[in-house]
């Protein structure tokens, strides 16, 4: 992105106003909003799980018993009402709220609104419950194992719903783009792919809306409009910082509360929350390429982190050089990157670097860098008065409740900040994040009151103006809101009460006595694996491929030569948990001609090899990539090297006479003797570089004496006669290599 300054101006950041400003964006009826009344078609109830508007005798006894038996009669009417329970797209994600015509109450209008704002509670929600339920001993009468299947298939089911929007979030952008719309040769049929992270606001078709017994609705992706489904714009459906602020939260909880023992479909529930908090923080962090120029000339480049893009930014080439000209879109260079756009809401995270840092780290076991003027911002928020809008405290709240970013203060620090908006809950689970839920009597007896006010039949103003459960929800709402009262009535979807009822027995299980079961005689389907083109991430294997090196050759010019061949494993996993990944080798080569041994880096291995009586040498080894969900893949490296046959040494003599000794005589004749004769030996080791000489000894004589005078030469004396003037003989040399190959040679010896 270009960044164009024509004067210097220096200011310096700014702390309250604007600058804090990542606003929810569902506060409030939109224009839409107001005309919803005047479409729309038939609502039918499409519940399946009991809720009933008024108590009945089951309602009494403690505030326990009371409180259960109201979460279980709200859960169900979120089920029934608020949620579409499927993986196909639009599934569980869940409502905002509905409004209720003054007219008909059977016309009911829906609004989606910040989804991924609900989907983190959600994902908090089922978290806490499956803690719960999983602990009977704890919390008896709280549910039973079909509750416990129903939970675990929800919650696949909501991280599903999350890989979804993040997977064809930039899909769901592109199809909308005006450049796309315009149709820009190019653009026919372009898939924009994913860029992990980032995701969408929802991906609610109107059939959805439908199921639900709708009337008309209205959502970040489409709105149903008189039995028309109209498409929103792209800045409706981009992600902002609020949204990964709490989809954390619900990530955190996840993580600590459900037993590690949970998954289903092959998903362990607790590393899906650890992998996706990572990939969330990654991209916010990933930030922005930014040239600077004045007056048109460029004068540098930096990336600045902590700002959220828009990863569909097309680029457009023109056929000539006027605006007028006709464009064109270059699907194998699509991205602009001078002019990456920032999300329209809330992209700038800068200022709440420190608290996504610590958030993140929290989670998922990564940190990443902070400017030390953010870090020191973040601790000046720890103060309540810099707070602008409840915007801000809850974002602020809610990240320094996962991350504990404050040390040992942040649970006084946000019991502090929670009088502002009354948002209790974070410091309740802060409590039960960090402390095992020790909490002051003002914050138990606090809470307690909330949960006890809460209606019967459900949050928002048709039950719940004169309670403090008004608004879309107590504890992102400004505490104006709470008791709100509107045109229409209005039902919101209560993920408030139902994640505070649960972090409140969580962090006091001692208030949880006196209650009786209730039976949950219904089941929320059995899911199967999204048939999408690529699988869903935690169903995709590690990647990665293997690298020989070149060999070393040990001991050379011994029997004991051999061959080293470091082995060299890249890898990464599409999960995103690259660490977590294990390199195993799968089994020593088969050949038995080598052996495999590591390093004692993770992915450092070396092959030790044969190297004598084969010129070329071949093996095979294969690794197993295996990532903390079980899926594997193998890579299979192919090793081969030149070793050599190991070759007898060359050998051999040359001599001469030396002297001729005469034993016998006749007349003044010879007639006998011995003739001397030392011959230069010449053994040699072909096998070693360069050759070298061998060790040599004789092993045999034929008509003749022979013996060594010396490393290099020895000595051999044949007789003569004056009979036989001419005759030959020969002494045999033997050498060995120092590989333990042998060769043998007569020397000649003639006269």
């Amino acid at each position: 992105m270009r960044k164009i300054f024509f004067i210097f101006v220096f200011c310096s950041s700014v702390l309250f106003g604007n600058s804090l400003q990542a606003g929810t964006d569902s506060n409030g009826s939109s224009l839409i909003s107001s005309f919803l009344n005047l479409f729309g078609g038939n609502f039918s109830s499409s519940s399946s799980f009991p809720y009933s508007s008024e108590p009945g005798s089951e309602y009494s006894g403690t505030d326990a018993n009371k409180n259960v038996k109201k979460y279980w009669n709200l859960r169900n009417k979120f089920r029934n009402n608020f949620i579409k329970l499927s993986t196909d797209k639009g599934g569980c994600l869940p409502m905002e709220e509905v409004k209720i015509s003054l007219d008909d109450p059977n016309k009911r209008f829906g609004k989606w609104g910040d989804s991924t704002i609900k989907l983190g509670w959600y994902l908090g929600l089922l978290g806490s419950e499956l803690h719960m339920l999983s602990r009977p001993n704890s919390y008896p009468g709280y549910g039973d194992g079909n509750d416990i299947q129903n939970a675990i298939r929800e919650l696949f089911c909501a991280f599903i719903a999350l890989e979804r929007l993040d997977r064809f979030g930039e899909q769901s952008i592109w199809e909308v783009h005006p450049v796309n719309v315009a149709k820009y040769p190019g653009t026919e049929g372009y898939q924009w792919p994913d860029t992990p992270g980032f995701f969408v606001r929802d991906d609610v078709p109107f059939h959805v809306m439908q199921d639900l017994g709708l009337y008309g609705a209205e959502g970040d992706y489409q709105t149903w409009i008189g039995g028309q489904a109209l498409p929103t714009p792209p800045y409706n459906r981009e992600m902002s910082q609020d949204q990964v602020v709490h989809l954390l939260l619900g990530l955190a909880i996840v993580k600590h509360l459900v037993p590690f023992t949970y998954s289903y479909q092959g998903m362990n529930f607790r590393h899906q929350a650890q992998i996706y908090a990572r990939k969330l923080v990654d991209y916010v962090y990933a930030g922005q390429d930014q040239t600077y120029e004045i007056l048109g000339i460029p004068v540098g480049e930096m990336n600045v982190s902590w700002l959220i893009t828009n990863p569909v930014s097309p680029k457009i080439n023109w056929f000539g050089s006027c605006p007028l000209c006709v464009g064109w879109f270059d699907p194998f260079h699509p991205v602009d990157p001078d002019h990456m756009g920032q999300v329209t809401r809330g992209a700038d995270a800068r200022f709440f670097s420190a608290g996504f840092n610590f958030a993140g780290y929290w989670v998922s076991g990564k940190s990443w860098n902070i400017n030390p003027q953010y870090l020191l911002a973040w601790g000046g928020l720890s103060q309540s008065a810099v707070f602008t809008t409840a915007d801000n405290a809850h974002m602020v709240m809610a990240l320094a409740s996962i991350g504990n970013s404050w040390g040992e203060p942040t649970q006084d620090l946000l019991v502090a900040q929670a009088a502002q908006h009354d948002f209790y809950l974070y410091p309740l689970l802060h409590s039960v994040l960090h402390f095992g839920g020790n909490i002051s009597a003002f914050l138990e007896s606090k809470t307690l009151s909330f949960l006890n006010s809460a209606p019967w039949s459900g949050t928002g103003t048709e039950s719940g103006s004169d309670s403090g459960w008004a608004s879309e929800n107590r504890f992102i709402r400004k505490k104006d809101d709470h008791n709100r009262t509107q045109l229409f009535l209005l039902e919101s979807h209560g993920l408030d009460y139902l994640l505070l009822h649960n972090l409140f027995f969580i962090a006091k299980p001692n208030q949880y006595y006196g209650v009786t079961p209730s039976a949950q005689p219904n089941s929320v389907p059995d899911f199967s694996v999204p048939n999408w083109p690529v699988p869903p991430s935690y169903k995709l294997p590690p990647i990665g491929y293997a690298v020989a090196g070149i060999p070393s050759y040990l001991n050379t010019c011994t029997v004991s030569t051999s061959v080293d061949i470091p082995i060299t494993i890249e890898w990464d996993d599409p999960h995103g948990n690259r660490d977590s990944v294990a390199i195993l080798l799968d089994a020593q080569p088969s050949s038995g001609n080598g052996i495999v041994t590591s390093t004692g880096t993770k992915n450092r291995f070396v092959y030790h090899g044969k190297f004598w009586n084969q010129w070329w040498w071949e093996d095979t080894v294969r690794f197993r990539l295996l990532d903390e969900d079980g899926n594997s893949t193998f890579l299979t490296v192919l090793i081969g090297y030149p070793g050599a046959v190991a070759a007898p040494p060359n050998i051999g003599a040359v001599g001469s006479p030396t002297r001729i000794v005469v034993n016998g005589w006749f007349g003044g004749i010879p007639l006998y003797g011995t003739i001397e004769m030392e011959f230069q030996v010449y053994a040699i080791d072909p096998n070693c570089t360069p050759p070298k000489p061998s060790a040599w000894i004789i092993s045999g004589m034929r008509n003749a004496v022979a013996y060594p005078i010396s490393p290099l030469r020895f000595r051999a004396i044949v007789g003569w006669t004056i009979f036989a003037l001419h005759g030959n003989a020969g002494v045999t040399l033997q050498a060995a290599t120092s590989v333990g190959t042998t060769g043998t040679y007569e020397v000649p010896i003639n006269w």
